[in-house]
């Protein structure tokens, strides 16, 4: 019991809401410092394991670890700040550490983690019905703003599905099903159409993962393919702008073929990388991006609303290589799945992952890369054949 609460007290402090820093700088510094307490105790304690043989160094830790050593060579080059860079990959790698450690004992694991993002996702929750009559589109809340809220609501409703896909043998669970409405309400509430979307395909799998079509569909396509899929999208709308061919649609459809002015951005952010392919650096804006409020002015954008896009402007060409190796080996395990479900929920997950990623680059993201490469690379040892 008292290992279980100090995984949780750590696991709390590794995934410290990001609205915090505006709403609380006071408890923002606190959970800083023991956010780096637990960076340094699970760091040690791996090694310590290491030396022991209890656990192994496998390709996955070092990709990682080689990605966050060239985002900080870039940052030097550069001539600025390593904290950032430092912070947003070695919190991705103290949680991959940490799943390692706990690698016999995975699915304890999983409910703590699940305890950790439940306890963030309730307590935004209620802050939100505390604040209700006040929400605009610049709020900031618990969990941060906007779309930001989605990288602890996504995991979170993974890892309910993940674990009831073990233990309930199918059974509908009255508990799962309200916080899975509670954590669309909470991103319904931000408008977030993108956070909305993507949940709500996690929640319309879980009612029809039985359906025969479905699965038929599920099977027969590997998340290799997805992955090509997906890059395919990334070419053909993000460089070719393949979308502006298709402006006769805007009338019909009302929609805004420029993703609420996110080619604006990303045609910027491919200038500059084009300028220099090395990286200008982990604190980098994206300056001068025509503005999303008023078209005759500029500003500045902290990312590039891609993740790749925002790898190579920010850690240069060479680390978002080794983050698409990275992605081909997670496919690849993903496909060796040997539970249908399991394999089934993981396509569908990847696929929401890679989609997210398409539109979106926030800090939260350690998350969702961590929940997609230990979960998933580890699905071996916590499951039987279907």
């Amino acid at each position: 019991m008292k290992k279980k609460m100090l995984l949780f007290f750590i696991i709390l402090f590794l995934l410290k809401p990001t609205g915090l820093e505006e709403l609380s700088p006071i408890l923002n510094s606190f959970m800083n410092v023991f956010r780096l307490i637990s960076m340094i105790l699970i760091l040690l304690l791996y090694i310590l394991n290491l030396k022991n043989k209890r656990v192994r160094l496998n390709k996955y830790i070092i990709l990682i670890f080689i990605i966050e050593v060239l985002s900080i060579i870039c940052c030097l080059y550069n001539k600025q700040s390593c904290y950032n860079a430092i912070v947003y990959w070695q919190g991705i790698l103290s949680l991959m550490l940490l799943a390692e450690i706990e690698l016999k004992n995975i699915l304890d694991f999983i409910r703590i983690l699940i305890a950790v993002l439940g306890t963030y996702v309730l307590i935004n929750f209620l802050y939100i019905l505390f604040i209700y009559d006040y929400i605009n589109y610049n709020t900031i809340f618990i969990l941060g703003k906007k779309n930001m809220i989605i990288l602890y609501v996504f995991p979170f409703i993974y890892f309910l599905l993940h674990l009831y896909s073990v233990t309930k043998n199918g059974k509908k669970s009255i508990f799962l099903i309200l916080m899975i409405l509670i954590s669309l309400f909470s991103i319904y509430v931000t408008s977030s159409a993108t956070s909305i979307f993507a949940c709500a395909i996690l929640f319309v799998y879980f009612i029809f993962q039985n359906n025969a079509l479905i699965n038929r569909v599920l099977t027969k396509i590997t998340a290799k393919k997805i992955l090509y899929i997906i890059f395919t999208f990334f070419l053909l709308i993000i460089v070719f702008e393949i979308q502006k061919y298709f402006s006769f649609l805007i009338k019909i459809l009302g929609k805004d073929l420029t993703f609420t002015g996110r080619t604006f951005i990303w045609n910027r952010v491919i200038q500059l990388i084009r300028a220099n392919p090395f990286g200008y650096g982990w604190n980098s804006s994206v300056p001068d991006v025509v503005s999303l409020l008023n078209w005759n002015e500029t500003l500045s954008i902290g990312h590039a609303h891609n993740y790749i896009l925002n790898l190579v402007y920010k850690a240069g060409i060479i680390t978002a290589i080794v983050f698409v190796i990275y992605l081909f080996g997670i496919a690849k395990r993903i496909d060796t799945c040997s539970n249908r479900k399991l394999s089934s929920l993981m396509k569908i997950t990847f696929f929401i992952f890679l989609l997210l990623a398409m539109f979106e680059s926030y800090p939260t993201n350690c998350i969702c890369l961590f929940f997609i490469c230990y979960i998933f690379i580890n699905n071996n040892y916590t499951y039987k054949k279907d």
